[in-house]
């Protein structure tokens, strides 16, 4: 039976530790993996309301990294000779990228998601957010979470 995976990757060891495990768990003969990485929407202070030259050079250079770093993972993939995965940038104006990967996973009808963990602790998280925490108490499919 073919299982439809998800790995989440941000450019952190993390990401790449949660990629690893996705692949070690991939059934190449039958599995689909999607490898995404999702932006999260774009916060302007109030000198830069008045100005779209502000978004919009902060929206190109967000898409420009995650163009780049879904690059890389293509050419991972290639060199692991894996043939069916699908690279995807998850960018949506009015929500987080937790919240776009889980719609992502609904849409998708994933089977399991994949995700790093940075560890952080307790303060960190309230002040920052967990992205990881975000998918596991989210996610419609199984979670896997990579830790260091």
């Amino acid at each position: 039976m073919t299982k439809n995976l998800v790995v989440c990757i941000d450019g952190s060891k993390y990401g790449k530790l949660a990629f690893d495990k996705a692949v070690s768990n991939f059934d190449p003969s039958t599995d689909r993996v999607t490898v995404v990485t999702a932006l999260d929407a774009i916060t302007l202070g109030p000198e830069e309301m008045f100005t779209t030259q502000s978004y919009d050079s902060i929206t190109r250079a967000q898409a420009e990294r995650a163009k780049q770093l879904l690059k890389g993972y293509q050419a991972l993939c290639v060199d692991m000779k894996l043939e069916n995965f699908e690279l995807k940038v998850l960018a949506k104006d009015v929500c987080s990228a937790g919240e776009a990967v889980v719609q992502f996973l609904e849409d998708e009808g994933s089977d399991a998601v994949y995700v790093g963990n940075r560890g952080l602790n307790p303060v960190q998280r309230l002040l920052m957010g967990s992205f990881s925490n975000y998918i596991v108490n989210h996610s419609p499919c199984d979670v896997y979470v990579a830790r260091k």
